[in-house]
């Protein structure tokens, strides 16, 4: 487990800053200020606000509270991505792909074993996870680049 961690963490520390600074600028979903670079091209305000995030949960609590956090996250990736199938699923623009045996059958299933998981979770991870969903929410409330109208380009 400890490997597997190690794994998610190292992961982690290349891909956040990187993904952070492309919704700024590319996606313009997070402030502009996230996407400030440095002479070498190196998104800094990303990556300090990164290191900052990993401080504090590493000062936060201990190595199993930490799995824990990784674990909800996974959850809510599995969870996100089982709605989006039951929204994309009959989309007419996207190409046809497999067909799944049983139907909504799985992931109905794998739905309801998901949540049933998540309440094994302790309290202090769903503080920590509400906590961030607000202050994610006040980030990009604060944005007002969505409420620009966008420029077109003459080509």
């Amino acid at each position: 487990m400890l490997v597997s961690i190690l794994g998610v963490a190292i992961a982690v520390s290349f891909d956040t800053p990187v993904e952070m600074a492309s919704l700024a600028t590319e996606k313009e979903l997070l402030p502009a200020v996230f996407g400030r670079t440095n002479k070498s091209g190196t998104p800094i305000v990303a990556v300090l606000v990164t290191i900052g995030l990993a401080a504090l949960l590493i000062l936060s609590g201990s190595y199993l509270f930490l799995v824990n956090l990784i674990v909800l996250a996974a959850f809510l990736q599995y969870i996100t991505t089982i709605f989006s199938w039951f929204k994309l699923r009959h989309d007419s623009t996207l190409p046809t792909g497999m067909k799944m045996p049983g139907g909504m059958l799985f992931p109905i299933i794998g739905l309801l074993v998901i949540l049933y998981l998540m309440t094994s979770l302790a309290w202090t991870t769903w503080l920590i996870a509400v906590g961030m969903a607000v202050v994610g929410t006040i980030v990009y409330a604060t944005d007002d680049r969505r409420n620009k109208p966008k420029e077109k380009i003459a080509g």
